[in-house]
């Protein structure tokens, strides 16, 4: 489990590392609230299903990150737990 510094320090990185230019799950979200969270980590699951590999991080991700369009609750918090 992340603490929230070690989160909140990923998310910090993660926003610097751009160098200006935007992620693209920051523009889709923009775009029309909506991200694409199963092309990626939704298929690590899928494939960790099928061949009986526990992916709790991912399964976790996709939680969290199918319901961001949403805009409900403080997902940083959910994240924490």
């Amino acid at each position: 489990m992340l603490s929230e510094n070690e989160v909140r320090g990923i998310a910090d990185s993660a926003s610097q590392a751009t160098s200006g230019g935007v992620l693209s799950t920051l523009t889709d979200r923009f775009a029309d609230g909506q991200i694409e969270v199963d092309a990626r980590t939704g298929a690590v699951v899928r494939f960790g299903a099928r061949y009986v590999i526990e992916t709790p991080i991912n399964e976790r991700a996709v939680a969290l990150l199918s319901r961001c369009h949403l805009r409900e609750g403080n997902l940083l918090d959910e994240l924490c737990e």
